[in-house]
């Protein structure tokens, strides 16, 4: 299940995988009505085997298997009272929110993944979880950045698109 459609989403569907969107439109009210009300009414309705929440928070009701992707968790974090104050009520809802959520994934997730040692060591500190149920998958760069095998070429082509003459 995801909120909303989006580039890939075909990759997803062509692999075999049933993709269904559960958007939450409802203003201020959109995502926790998706995850806590509308999301585990689709997840009753399909019967699906595991859930991958894949942004930090997740629906605190049913009883399906939980994977939890947790990119930090800085939500953990108290801000001073001065810095709360500034910030408008539906602020601190969402913030609130979140972190319960968050934290609720954190603990009832089979497996917590994330993106980095350092946040690894955040996840377990912050929030009480053994490190055993943590797993890093490191962010994989994008096709762009990987090594060409005709250097030469490359920098043949870029030298001409930019009109790059003599040594550099």
């Amino acid at each position: 299940f995801v909120d909303r459609t989006s580039a890939g989403l075909d990759v997803l569907a062509r692999s075999g995988l049933d993709v269904r969107i559960v958007q939450g439109d409802s203003g201020a009210l959109g995502m926790p009505w998706r995850e806590q009300v509308l999301l585990p009414r689709a997840i009753a309705q399909s019967g699906v085997a595991l859930i991958h929440a894949m942004c930090n928070t997740t629906s605190v009701f049913g009883r399906t298997p939980l994977v939890a992707t947790l990119h930090d968790a800085i939500w953990r974090e108290t801000k001073p009272a001065q810095q709360r104050r500034a910030q408008s009520m539906r602020q601190r809802l969402t913030e609130s929110y979140i972190g319960l959520a968050a934290m609720h994934a954190a603990r009832n997730a089979r497996l917590i993944i994330t993106v980095s040692d350092y946040a690894r060591g955040e996840i377990v500190s912050r929030c009480g979880i053994s490190a055993e149920r943590v797993r890093v998958v490191h962010n994989a760069p994008n096709r762009i950045f990987q090594e060409r095998r005709d250097r030469a070429m490359c920098v043949e082509r870029v030298a001409a698109k930019y009109g790059i003459t003599g040594s550099y």
